[in-house]
């Protein structure tokens, strides 16, 4: 590790020359690019005039000020950077650590050796003397003591140099990190192979840092529906975990309602599969579906490159999404069965926040709720537990729940919405449903009877209730499988006793069992991430 700030000068100083002459270059190229755009209004008209100047600000524009941003930023790091460095090591500073310790630690080896030599020396005559005369021996601590000091200067001249080049290492690796975030801009651009005279507004919307990140993690296929202008990064969710849903639906009318999302497995392997979140009664029930079949890429293909819709599957009875919505016993894919089967997993978390969300903005009209139900009421569709849960929320008034702030909601305010659509009196209730399907649909078929599985599982804690233990697989299967998905709404239990029961012990309840399990597992996360 070396540094010479006179040669470092100049080379800055050559930076700083090129650097000032982009700047004003970009400053006039940046001038240019404003003047046409509003001042070509007049006599530039039609089609291919709007297209350029949507081009010019959409797209060429803000790749000139970011680039200026990397100008003006290097510019003022390597100016702080010189006046740092002759501050620390002088304007003709020269240090070389590497040559430092071999030349000094060999010259000081050699002098220290020598004088412990003669010092040696001199103690052996004195002990001879001192058979005669008492003399003092020489301590050769001080000697020492000497070499030691010598080598702890240079450590600490080396721990300077160090310093110093770690600190304008962060600061150069800020103006790495803008560059990168042009280098990205430019990708975009290019990526979107749309000439400035065929440009439609609004096409390319460049991406923030954690934008960008999320982009990285998008299987081709969602990163395909951003370039076809199906979709933009915007409309991307994701978790920490693997999942990631476009929150762009796949059709109209009863399609949409339906979003596709993702789950990526720890090798790498993507599966899609389908998500409903309906907050309209019109094109069928309300509530949330989340479909463990695995959605065909060659499909979503049509769809994100907007060849085809949802709707163009209806009828299509061999395709995927048609076996995702409607087939009863359609496929079920393990990887998307076992992410939601996983009691950790993240996704319900994030699709009930989308669907609270999209209640918010679809059916709170100043900042009230009413039943979205035509003919019905909270009283008439739930059940006594469910009205007991919102009546002690304190929220409902008068038939309909009050909002204090949309933009913040309170706990139960939150527990209030989502209960409305989904039947579930707490988020972790919601997502202990999904788990609870999943969980059936892994197990359905492979124990006689419910005994069995809790026994081979060490299942503990769970109120089975004496009729429900005979049960033979099918009817256990009923119990936990909702078929190809897990649907949340209200009024879904069905009329069996016996199997509402067992359902409202699995998850129905916020005592219930996998409700505890989801309550102690993502508490803390949920609370952080809403203030609560």
């Amino acid at each position: 590790m070396k540094i010479d700030v006179r040669e470092l000068r100049e080379l800055v100083n050559e930076h700083i020359t090129a650097l000032t002459k982009e700047h004003e270059t970009l400053n006039d190229a940046m001038t240019a690019t404003t003047t046409f755009t509003t001042e070509t209004q007049e006599f530039f008209k039609g089609k291919t005039a709007d297209a350029s100047r949507a081009y010019l600000q959409e797209a060429y524009l803000p790749v000139q000020q970011k680039t200026l941003e990397v100008n003006e930023l290097m510019t003022k790091t390597l100016d702080a950077y010189i006046a740092d460095a002759e501050a620390q090591f002088g304007a003709n500073g020269i240090v070389d650590i590497p040559a430092i310790e071999m030349e000094y630690r060999r010259n000081l080896n050699q002098l220290t050796d020598q004088e412990r030599q003669e010092y040696q020396e001199l103690n052996n005559l004195i002990q001879e003397a001192n058979e005669f005369i008492s003399f003092p021996t020489i301590n050769l601590s001080l000697l020492e003591e000497l070499q030691h000091d010598a080598l702890a200067e240079i450590n600490k001249i080396h721990m300077k140099l160090e310093d110093f080049d770690t600190k304008w290492n962060a600061e150069f690796n800020k103006v790495e990190t803008l560059q990168t975030e042009l280098d990205r801009m430019l990708t975009q651009v290019n990526n979107n192979k749309i000439t400035p005279t065929s440009y439609q507004a609004g096409t390319i919307k460049f991406m923030n840092g954690d934008q960008q990140t999320l982009y990285d993690k998008l299987p081709p296929e969602f990163k395909d529906a951003i370039t076809s202008g199906f979709a933009t990064i915007e409309d991307f969710q994701a978790t920490d975990d693997g999942f990631i849903i476009c929150t762009v639906p796949i059709g109209t009318d009863a399609y949409a309602d339906w979003y596709t999302y993702s789950i990526t497995d720890d090798k790498g392997n993507t599966v899609f599969g389908l998500c409903k979140m309906r907050s309209d009664e019109s094109h069928g029930g309300l509530g949330i579906s989340v479909s463990f079949v695995q959605l065909d890429k060659s499909e979503l293909s049509l769809i994100f490159s907007k060849q085809k819709t949802g709707n163009d599957f209806d009828a299509d009875t061999e395709s995927s999404i048609y076996e995702a919505l409607y087939k009863s016993d359609a496929e079920l894919n393990p990887t998307l069965v076992n992410y939601f089967y996983n009691p950790t997993s993240k996704a319900s978390y994030l699709i009930a926040d989308l669907y609270v969300n999209k209640i918010i903005e679809t059916k709170v009209v100043d900042n009230k709720l009413s039943y979205p139900k035509m003919g019905s009421t909270f009283e008439t569709d739930f059940t006594p537990y469910q009205v007991s849960v919102l009546e002690s929320l304190g929220v409902y008034q008068n038939g309909e729940i009050i909002i204090a702030d949309k933009n913040n909601l309170s706990e139960n305010e939150y527990r209030a919405l989502l209960m409305t659509f989904s039947g579930n009196p707490s988020i972790y209730s919601f997502a202990a449903e999904v788990q609870t399907h999943a969980w059936g649909v892994a197990t359905a078929g492979n124990y006689k009877n419910w005994t069995q599985y809790m026994e081979e599982h060490e299942v503990s804690n769970f109120p089975v209730p004496e009729p429900l233990k005979g049960l033979v697989s099918k009817a256990v299967d009923s119990v936990y499988a909702s078929g190809i998905k897990s649907d949340s709404g209200v009024g879904e239990s069905g009329e069996n006793p016996v199997l509402n029961f067992a359902m409202d012990k699995a998850f129905g309840e916020e005592d219930s069992y996998f409700t505890n399990i989801q309550r102690e597992i993502h508490k803390k996360e949920v609370e952080n991430a809403h203030g609560w």
